[in-house]
């Protein structure tokens, strides 16, 4: 019996209620929330663009996005390299070869605030392991997070280690739906190592190397559980992220309207990056067509 039409949308009424009472609705409330000075104990006044200006005025917020930028730089390419070469060794036929796969994945099942628990005693300058190499090898011990140019550097460690299982799995993923009769007749014309890497494979993977372009930026902008966790955005500010710095002015200032003309700019910049790279991505990606 054919149901009719009125039936198909009753049936999807409570998904469109959950978007539009969890998702939809919220999202434009904050919009409306970053045009007034909204505070966490009462209703603001409308105060029109003035947190959006207020952005650019505030030497912490601007300190914020620097620094946000400065992880986005460490961690986008550093981990898009490192799967690359990773996928490459963990590409062979060994009998044992899946059990270092699922070494390396087993990270990325964790959870980003015990990551950075667990690297925040590694690091730790008292009984930290790393340290306590550095002590048994006579070599002078470090103050990770402590030490404002070691600290966002230790922090992108920490989301390197957890983060590079999840793209390993997709590169391995990519070299293996690869076709062998390209490297054979390849192989058979004589080419060799770098050259069949650098002529085939580099360019098969650039379709893969762009969705881990976009989605680790994407992430990257988002950090938060790492720099909370890890350093609460210390020393200073060195480690302060653009989530982290939200979160403070929501609910240790109180100041809910600021803090969603401050989400709503990162949502802009978010777009930005990823309209940029969909629009440079026919000059370098390779789609075989």
């Amino acid at each position: 019996m054919k149901l009719p039409k009125l039936w198909i949308l009753f049936f999807f009424l409570p998904y469109a209620i959950g978007i539009l009472v969890f998702i939809l609705g919220p999202v434009l409330f904050s919009l409306y929330m970053s045009l007034t000075d909204w505070s966490l104990f009462g209703r603001g006044k409308l105060v029109g663009i003035e947190n959006y200006l207020r952005i650019f005025r505030s030497p912490t917020t601007g300190a914020s996005f620097v620094n946000t930028v400065y992880y986005v730089v460490l961690v986008v390419p550093t981990q898009i390299v490192l799967s690359v070469l990773l996928a490459l060794m963990l590409n062979v036929e060994l009998k044992t070869i899946n059990i270092f796969r699922a070494v390396f994945f087993m990270p990325f099942v964790l959870s980003l605030i015990s990551v950075g628990l667990i690297w925040s005693w590694f690091l730790s300058p008292t009984f930290g392991f790393v340290n306590q190499v550095l002590s048994f090898l006579s070599l002078p011990t470090v103050g990770w997070l402590s030490d404002p140019p070691l600290a966002m550097p230790s922090i992108a460690i920490a989301t390197l280690w957890r983060n590079l299982g999840y793209y390993v799995t997709i590169f391995l993923a990519a070299l293996q739906s690869m076709p062998s009769e390209l490297y054979d007749a390849a192989r058979v014309d004589g080419a060799r190592g770098l050259h069949i890497f650098s002529r085939i494979t580099l360019p098969l993977l650039t379709p893969t190397i762009f969705f881990s372009l976009v989605v680790g930026t994407i992430w990257a902008w988002q950090v938060f559980d790492l720099t909370y966790s890890m350093t609460k955005g210390g020393p200073g500010i060195a480690t302060l992220s653009i989530n982290l710095h939200i979160y403070q002015t929501a609910f240790f200032d109180t100041e809910l309207g600021y803090a969603s003309a401050q989400g709503w700019m990162l949502l802009v910049l978010i777009l930005g990056f990823t309209l940029f790279y969909f629009k440079g991505q026919k000059l370098w990606v390779f789609y075989g067509e």
